[in-house]
């Protein structure tokens, strides 16, 4: 899904990196990518464990403000960990005005309707 933001040598915004994990698998196959994460201290095991990444950034959805990019990854269900439905539906806003002209957004989410339905 990320070839055409790799041959232009685009950008990719990372929402939720966690450790790095798939920050590590897409700096290897070549892309520039600026990873955030609302935890500080999973931000600093991703420098560790990533180097070459672009940059690291803290970023708290909905509220921070997202960079401009070419591609945006959101995988591992970081949109899941939101307090309400108006949260998520704030950020995928915030993603979608962050996201170039032409450019991929993926992400992953739990069905928020299941979530509550087994809460508590």
């Amino acid at each position: 899904m990320l070839g055409p933001v790799l041959a232009k040598g685009g950008l990719v915004l990372e929402i939720g990196c966690g450790s790095g994990l798939l920050t590590k698998y897409l700096v290897g196959a070549g892309h520039r990518v600026l990873a955030t994460d609302a935890s500080p201290a999973m931000l600093d095991l991703a420098r560790r464990y990533v180097p070459g990444a672009e940059g690291m950034k803290l970023v708290r959805l909905p509220d921070d403000p997202l960079p401009e990019a070419d591609g945006i990854v959101s995988v591992g269900h970081p949109l899941s960990y939101l307090d309400s439905l108006q949260q998520v539906e704030a950020s995928l806003a915030a993603m979608a005005r962050a996201l170039r002209p032409g450019g991929v957004l993926a992400f992953d989410i739990c069905d928020h309707e299941w979530g509550e339905a087994r809460r508590g």
